[in-house]
């Protein structure tokens, strides 16, 4: 039917004849179906006409747009028509819901961890330490899967790192910051390239960290015998694996502080590389050699006396246990374990602010102890098995005895030219001093005639600092104009 006609409204599908229909077909009314010309919809509507292209030349199909008008203006088939949609739409949300997938927290770091192949084990321990860390957060907070990350809750879990934080996946230094944010937003690229779990990274809109440059930090000697102290205390204090452990704790601190090397290589140890005093291994991170270093006698000692057959520990090893399989598992176990000491230290640098103890600390300590006492830069990076003396130079240059004492030796002139009395050990006491200070002497003696006793008093005290005479110099009475003639006794060399 062509036509639906309700009291105050005709709708009805009309045929617009073209040209050669007309000639073939002449007298073909604007009801005929059979044609094949273009179809539109006519519309009488409280007195009112209105036409509209039906958009097809199909006759039935017509008919159906024209019905579909017809059941706007019915007040019933409109309303099944709304329930019709929304039952649609939750129908569509319900088969959605059930389309997606979901992925855990767990899930997808390990996944990412598992991805990152062809890496050197060090750097695989460094991503089990990024997971570690993320997981720990994600179950602080209840998130369970990734679909719960957003860019506010990234950002906020940044704002809480910190050196000194009361969370221990938030302690990170600032330039640790940075490294972990760069790990953080690549986890979050691969679990957007899995597809279906992410459409966008929320951690992409992470801003750059900027970060200072801060000289290294490292232990006082102090420092470390209340490190060595402490561990007891803390392995009696904990009621897990860490109680039996002290002795090997300690075995590794001295180890690190007194041969450099680094935790992976520490706690990876073979019986094997020790022979007396002496250690031979490859090092895990550079794959440079390590020949016959020679550690104190006591530090061998300590190590030769851990018992081979401890029954937790592997027997061809110093530190691995048994129920580790792999170096980044151990690496990470011992970390864990050294963070554990924290509760019992209150280590702080010279301006007071907190060092949080980790075992890097004992390999600086190692590096700056040994250019403290004037080991070469050169040695001391051979030593740490460095690739580039640069490394080396970047983090341990204000540590090198000669430019400390340099820069001493320019401080005392600089005092004593400005006509301060400055006693120096002989050590740093300025090669050309006492050319200066008698050159400006004997310059204002041609001048004017005069000599001050403060001035007189400094060069002796040169001249005396550098033939080492001491309190049994002469002594020469002058008399000082500014005292009212008081007389006021200064040191001089006598010549004789």
């Amino acid at each position: 039917m062509n036509e639906v006609s309700p009291s105050t409204t005709t709708i009805k599908v009309i045929v617009r004849h073209g040209t050669v229909c007309k000639r073939e077909n002449p007298g073909l009314g604007e009801d005929y179906q059979d044609c094949n010309c273009r179809k539109s919809i006519y519309i009488r509507e409280n007195g009112k006409h209105n036409a509209f292209k039906a958009g097809t030349r199909i006759w039935a199909d017509a008919v159906k747009i024209a019905q579909d008008e017809k059941d706007k203006r019915n007040p019933d088939k409109r309303k099944v028509k709304e329930l019709e949609a929304r039952l649609a739409a939750v129908q569509a949300q319900a088969e959605a819901a059930v389309a997606k997938k979901t992925l855990t927290i767990e899930e997808a770091t390990e996944r990412w961890a598992k991805a990152q192949k062809g890496v050197e084990v060090s750097t695989a321990a460094s991503h089990q330490w990024v997971v570690s860390r993320v997981r720990a957060w994600a179950k602080d907070n209840k998130i369970e899967t990734v679909d719960q990350l957003t860019p506010d809750n990234l950002n906020g879990w940044r704002e809480d790192w910190s050196p000194v934080a009361e969370k221990p996946y938030n302690q990170l230094e600032p330039s640790t910051q940075v490294t972990f944010q760069s790990y953080l937003k690549g986890i979050c690229r691969y679990i957007v390239d899995l597809g279906g779990y992410l459409e966008k990274s929320p951690a992409e809109g992470l801003k750059p960290i900027k970060v200072e440059d801060k000289e290294v930090r490292s232990l006082s000697p102090i420092q470390f015998e209340d490190l060595l102290a402490a561990i007891p205390i803390c392995c009696e204090a904990d009621n897990g694996n860490l109680h039996r452990l002290a002795a090997e704790l300690r075995g590794i601190s001295l180890l690190q502080r007194w041969s450099g090397l680094r935790i992976g290589d520490a706690v990876a140890l073979p019986r094997t590389a020790l022979v007396g005093n002496q250690l031979t291994l490859t090092t895990q991170k550079t794959g440079m050699r390590i020949e016959k270093r020679v550690i104190p006698d006591f530090v061998a000692a300590e190590l030769a006396s851990l018992p081979v057959d401890r029954k937790d520990f592997k027997k061809e090893f110093f530190f691995w246990p048994k129920s580790i399989s792999n170096l980044r598992s151990l690496v990470c176990t011992w970390e864990r374990y050294f963070g554990m000491l924290n509760s019992f230290l209150n280590f702080t640098d010279e301006l007071g602010e907190r060092i949080p103890f980790h075992s890097h600390l004992l390999r600086h300590m190692f590096a700056i102890q040994n250019l403290l006492q004037g080991m070469p830069l050169e040695e001391v990076s051979r030593l740490l098995t460095h690739e580039s003396i640069a490394t080396t130079e970047r983090y341990y240059a204000p540590w090198v005895k000669e430019r400390l004492d340099k820069m001493e030796r320019d401080s005392i002139a600089c005092m004593r030219r400005m006509g301060m009395m400055v006693t120096a050990p002989a050590n740093l006491e300025p090669a050309n001093d006492v050319h200066n200070v008698l050159d400006t002497f004997l310059k204002g003696l041609a001048k004017t005639g005069t000599v001050s006793p403060l001035q007189l008093q400094g060069v002796a005290e040169v001249v005396n600092g550098l033939l080492g005479i001491g309190d049994r110099a002469g002594w020469i009475p002058l008399r000082n104009n500014s005292t009212g003639g008081a007389q006021t006794p200064t040191r001089l060399l006598l010549a004789s």
